[in-house]
């Protein structure tokens, strides 16, 4: 196969002797595609030769324009200290929310040579306001002058006057961003100035997508007969004038075009996309893992097939794969080479440095919250520190913390923790007894990393340890950076720290002449590879979700005048690396994610689709394949996948849990269906749940506050009226809502700690909770006239039964809480479940599974219908005893005629209480009913200790949000 770069090189030695090839210029996109020109340069010259100047195009600016590249953290200080001059009220915490978003819009409009003044003043009141009423209609323009509208057009009337006098700054400091350097370079040559760099040839080499300014330059270069444009392009997108990855290619080779950069027809237009032999396989997955792993499986028979000399490019379209990538790609080490970066993001010194912040912002009058400082404390590199001086201090340190963690005080006091821990070192670096100032939490927290630097040695972390000298790196040049500055408050210290450390990488790229490279769609421009694989061709990572990160209007931006990039155009700049990348392969591998109806995962991607249409049958020399996505062959040793298999010593774990006192529970089960993973850590292997970590209410204790309000007033009926609902004045109800709120809430901190529900968005809750109760108590009393009687409040059941597991018995127990049992009309027994979320009557439907066994033993179950299931199971069990241990339900056994379980849902009351068909058959009996519901428990049951289907992650995103093992999992 014949690279782009192999034939440019070819096309260089053809038009210069060797000896002159250090008269010439090469400019590339990269500073990767830079090498790889040496590289091909060097291979088809047998001997020594001196190489031509090559430059990354970023490069050759800097160094034609003179310039030297400020740094991000120190450009945003200069911007600061000249938006405060003009606005002495801006605090550096709200400019540094959006100063770097400004900084990019400066950048933009130099590289898109824009006039500022012009496009600011598009942005003035006036302008704005005339705008405004053309779009909606309205005459009286003074509609629209608010005191916000008026602080929003002083920002834009700054921001002409910002860049203005920073520009004025760097140059007199001999510094700049790189399009101020891009705009000065242009000026230069527009004025007729020649570029301070001898040459007999400058070639531009394989760009597309240019900015206004790298369109300028190219043609100002090409106007001295010295320079030439070199192009990778392919018929079959440049021909069409429909298809966006030949946008800018159609204008490029246009001499009609005012964007015209060739001195005559293309050097090389080629047509592999519809003549080349190719195979193309297209898999759908059902999760992003299974990607990885039928990724491996392609390189495993090729390596078999061709041998490990081809060169193969696994392109990960969604970067975040490439941590759970690297657990997989050990046994291809020599031959690998990994050419994108790891977030620092996704490291623990990272997620330690949140934590420690978590516990820093949230510690009240030196009382700490224990599940913070879990999270600190149980961080893979305080472990293996602790790990490593146990021995030295005599003490275990994690064993010693777990068992205060067992205690449940939701709050410990400093004291108490230096008596227990004080003795580590590591201690005064991860719980600060005062709030510190940013400059000595700095200080702390470079403390901290040298701390575990030098206790734990290197090999043992992987690039976990590169981390920590990255991060180390960035606080000694932060701490540099504000040597002479009033030391910021900690919280703007820390967003920029954060911003800071983000925006580093860690490297992988390995050697020369490594043949597997992993890589990011970005980093391929201008490379070719015998066979390459794409993973997430989904909508919303290839292309890219829609984003916009400016304070430019988009309808401003879009303007004639301006032209400034959309979404549009980024879509079509990844059209364009997305179809060049397929141009020479001979073996194309697409794999997508199947979206379900519960994921967060798109579609499959329209470049999949438009391929699909418009080229597999234009190329009589192209197979394409629509593969399943079968895995086959075992799990390098030590590899997840994303799927723990089920053990020996698991399967006996889950039979014990199944046959102990608590069993399974309405949540657990509905954990197992929902996400078989999270029940692995929380059952399997018992990682206990975070509990409240903010003073702030979450969801969880919202609710409980609710029903505990719902206890206390439903207890005060049974106790004053033997829970007669027809001998209560709502009213009253109603109007001591607010002093039983404080007392459900005295109860609540008695268990989980205090919250002050005077400030922050506790007042907002503690106002929703009064207006839903409120509600709920007006609505209630009209939603039936017959009689309803309280029987029981938070009331627990058992259920045991026995199934058939491998020709044994295994007895199973079941337990669950109910919120209320009340009886209408002496016949009805109904079991009542409060939901502060929305629920809905779809959430209790199963018309679509046809009827309700089938229903039940569906992964699509509803949760909420596998729950009011198990609490009718409940009940059904206890109305079959002879004589219940329950003896409230002794006087109605055999009154009641019907058991409906329902959901009362705060967020629609209108729809009163909500309950599901839960019989298997019209008019069966209680026994009946039993009886099918054991064969909805075998097939659970044989479901958890099924040994050929492993605990998998589940695929629908959106469940990870608020789960307890997200970090785990690395899906926070």
């Amino acid at each position: 196969m014949q690279t782009f770069l192999g034939k440019t090189a070819e096309y260089l030695l053809s038009k210069h002797n060797v000896s002159d090839l250090r008269e010439i210029v090469l400019v590339l996109p990269s500073q990767r595609s830079a090498l790889y020109i040496k590289k091909e340069l060097a291979k088809q010259i047998k001997q020594t030769f001196i190489a031509p100047k090559v430059f990354a195009i970023e490069d050759f600016v800097l160094q034609m324009s003179g310039g030297e590249l400020i740094e991000p953290i120190e450009l945003l200080f200069k911007a600061y200290d000249i938006f405060k001059e003009l606005e002495p009220e801006m605090s550096f915490d709200k400019f540094v929310s959006w100063g770097n978003l400004m900084l990019r819009d400066f950048d933009l409009l130099d590289m898109y040579l824009v006039d500022p003044n012009q496009l600011y003043d598009f942005l003035s009141e006036v302008k704005t306001i005339e705008r405004w009423g053309r779009e909606y209609g309205e005459q009286d323009l003074n509609k629209f002058i608010t005191p916000n509208t008026q602080k929003y057009f002083q920002l834009y009337d700054r921001l002409s006057q910002v860049y203005q006098q920073l520009k004025t700054q760097l140059e007199y400091d001999g510094i700049g961003y790189r399009g101020m350097f891009f705009r000065k370079l242009v000026n230069h040559l527009q004025a007729g100035k020649n570029l301070p760099i001898d040459y007999q040839k400058l070639y531009f080499i394989g760009f597309n997508a240019l900015s206004k300014s790298e369109e300028e330059l190219i043609r100002l270069c090409l106007e001295t007969d010295k320079a030439e444009t070199l192009w990778d392009v392919d018929k079959f997108y440049i021909e069409n004038t429909y298809h966006r990855a030949g946008n800018w290619l159609r204008d490029y080779a246009n001499p009609l075009s005012k964007k015209f950069l060739s001195k005559g027809p293309f050097q090389w237009i080629e047509n592999r996309f519809l003549e080349d032999p190719k195979t193309v396989n297209v898999l759908g997955y059902e999760n992003p893992s299974g990607q990885i792993y039928g990724a491996l499986q392609f390189i495993d028979q090729w390596a078999k097939e061709y041998g490990e000399e081809e060169q193969i490019a696994l392109v990960l379209g969604d970067e975040n794969l490439l941590e759970q990538a690297l657990n997989y790609l050990g046994k291809y080490a020599d031959r690998l080479n990994i050419t994108m970066g790891l977030s620092i993001k996704k490291t623990h010194i990272y997620s330690l440095i949140e934590a420690i912040w978590e516990v820093i912002q949230h510690q009240n009058n030196l009382r700490y919250s224990i599940p913070l400082l879990q999270k600190c404390f149980e961080n893979p590199l305080i472990v293996q520190y602790f790990q490593q001086i146990k021995f030295k201090y005599g003490k275990d340190f994690q064993s010693s913390f777990s068992s205060l963690t067992e205690k449940f005080d939701f709050r410990i006091s400093f004291s108490k923790l230096e008596t227990l821990f004080g003795d580590f070192p590591i201690f005064k670096y991860l719980v600060f007894k005062e709030i510190p100032g940013f400059s000595s939490y700095l200080q702390q927290t470079e403390f901290l990393i040298r701390e575990l630097v030098n206790k734990v040695n290197d090999q043992q972390w992987d690039y976990q340890y590169d981390a920590l000298a990255l991060v180390s790196e960035q606080i000694q040049y932060l701490k540099k950076v504000l040597e002479h500055r009033e030391d910021l408050n900690l919280k703007s210290g820390k967003k920029l720290l954060q911003q800071l450390i983000l925006q580093q990488k860690i490297s992988f790229e390995g050697p020369e002449r490594r043949t597997l490279h992993v890589m990011g769609l970005l980093e391929t421009r201008n490379l070719d590879f015998d066979r390459v694989i794409i993973l997430s061709v989904n909508e919303g990572i290839l292309p890219a979700a829609q984003k916009r990160n400016s304070l430019i209007p988009a309808d401003i931006a879009r303007m004639a005048i301006f032209d400034l990039p959309t979404f549009t155009q980024a879509d079509a700049v990844t059209s364009y690396h997305f179809h060049r990348l397929l141009q020479r392969p001979k073996e194309i591998v697409l794999s997508y994610i199947q979206p379900t109806e519960k994921s967060s995962v798109k579609e499959e991607s329209r470049f999949l689709k438009q391929l699909r249409i418009f080229w597999k049958d234009s190329n009589p020399n192209l197979t394409w394949k629509e593969l399943s996505a079968e895995f086959k062959g075992t799990l390098p040793s030590g590899a997840q996948w994303g799927v723990i298999e089920k053990s020996p010593e698991i399967v006996e774990r889950i039979k014990q849990n199944l046959s102990s006192d608590s069993g399974l529970s309405p949540s657990t089960l509905n954990t197992f269906i929902s996400c078989s993973y999270k029940y692995y850590f929380s059952k399997v292997v018992g990682l206990r749940t975070e509990t409240q970590l903010q003073d702030e209410m979450g969801a969880n204790v919202f609710g409980t506050w609710v029903h505990k309000v719902l206890e206390l007033i439903d207890e005060q009926i049974l106790t004053d009226f033997q829970g007669d609902y027809s001998k209560v004045n709502w009213s009253t109800i109603i109007d001591s809502l607010e002093n039983t709120l404080e007392v459900a809430l005295l109860k609540i901190e008695e268990e989980v700690g205090a919250f002050d529900v005077e400030r922050g968005f506790n007042v907002i809750l503690q106002e929703v909770a009064k207006n839903i109760l409120n509600r709920y108590f007006t609505q209630m009393p009209t939603w039936t006239q017959t009689p309803i009687k309280i029987l029981k409040l938070e009331e627990g059941f058992k259920y045991q039964t026995t199934v058939q597991v491998g020709g044994t018995n295994l007895e199973v127990n079941f337990q669950g809480r109910t919120d209320k049992l009340d009886v209408v009309s002496g016949t009805e027994l109904r079991i009542i479940d409060f939901k502060t979320g929305k629920v809905e009557g779809r959430d209790l439907s199963y018309k679509l599974a046809g009827n309700l066994l089938e229903a039940l033993t569906s992964y699509e179950v509803k949760d909420k219908l596998i729950q009011l299931w198990l609490y009718k199971v409940f009940l059904v069990n206890e109305l079959q005893k002879e004589t219940s241990d329950k003896e409230f339900l002794n006087p109605y056994k055999n009154a009641i005629k019907s058991i409906n379980p329902g959901i009362i849902s705060f967020r629609n009351l209108n729809a009163g209480v909500q309950q599901a068909n839960l019989e298997f058959e019209e008019g069966e009996s209680r026994e009946h009913f039993l009886r099918k519901s054991n064969e909805v428990i075998q097939f659970w049951v044989n479901e958890l200790l099924r040994t050929d289907v492993g605990f998998v992650q589940t695929d629908d995103l959106n469940k990870c949000k608020y789960c307890d093992f997200a970090s785990i999992c690395r899906r926070d």
